[in-house]
């Protein structure tokens, strides 16, 4: 990530900091396209991992079943979504999801700080997967999508997030990964930086709401010129 002054300097000093759960504080497309393999296979509707990432990643649970289950009824989509979730669940338990490399030391290092911090997803497993990840002291709030909730991009739940913490939406920075996140933490007035490559978003639609692009954690440490990050007991 090219370090920039918008993450240390501007018109509200940035001190919130608010995370996607999939594909930011954790790697789960393996997670999801399995469990909703599993989900769709039990009515005979073939769904593979490229399926999820070229076409549901990003998506909520209900507008994944409403995809790939077009021609299923009410009921059989209420059956899917149920036993996805169950199978998410199945697989954290089983030791099948992780943080990410360094996302654990480099919020340790946020919150002594003083940056307050919180996770806000569609994902309906957000909340069981920071406890069963052990993750929940990280956190001043988690925000999964409610019923009421609209999905992304609306910014329901990003809204959430930041009366959550306290702050202002222009002291909060939203780190993201895919468009539909974006326009949805934009819309809520936070700033966005995206955990990614920079070489996928550059000709992007939204690629001019995004601060900056980093890889790794350690990179994100160093944009906000806080020095190394220190990963001792991460």
């Amino acid at each position: 990530m090219r370090p920039t002054r918008a993450l240390t300097n501007g018109p509200e000093p940035i001190d919130g900091l608010i995370f996607d759960f999939d594909g930011v504080l954790v790697d789960s497309d393996p997670l999801h396209a399995e469990a909703y393999r599993r989900a769709f296979e039990a009515h005979g509707i073939r769904m593979s991992l490229a399926d999820y990432v070229e076409r549901a990643k990003g998506l909520g649970r209900s507008e994944v079943v409403a995809l790939f289950g077009a021609e299923l009824g009410p009921r059989e989509r209420e059956d899917v979504a149920r036993i996805k979730t169950l199978e998410a669940q199945r697989l954290i338990r089983e030791g099948g999801l992780a943080p990410v490399e360094a996302v654990i030391p480099f919020l340790r290092s946020a919150r002594a700080r003083g940056f307050a911090c919180a996770v806000a997803s569609t994902s309906e497993i957000a909340g069981f997967a920071v406890e069963s990840l052990g993750l929940t002291a990280l956190f001043d709030c988690v925000c999964a999508k409610r019923p009421e909730d609209r999905a992304k991009p609306h910014p329901d739940v990003f809204l959430r997030a930041i009366a959550g913490l306290d702050r202002t939406p222009a002291r909060c920075l939203v780190v993201e990964d895919t468009p539909i996140g974006v326009r949805a933490a934009r819309a809520a007035g936070a700033r966005v930086v995206v955990r990614g490559c920079e070489a996928d978003w550059t000709d992007g639609p939204h690629a001019q709401d995004v601060l900056g692009y980093f890889s790794c954690y350690r990179a994100l440490h160093r944009a906000f010129e806080w020095g190394p990050l220190e990963e001792t007991g991460s």
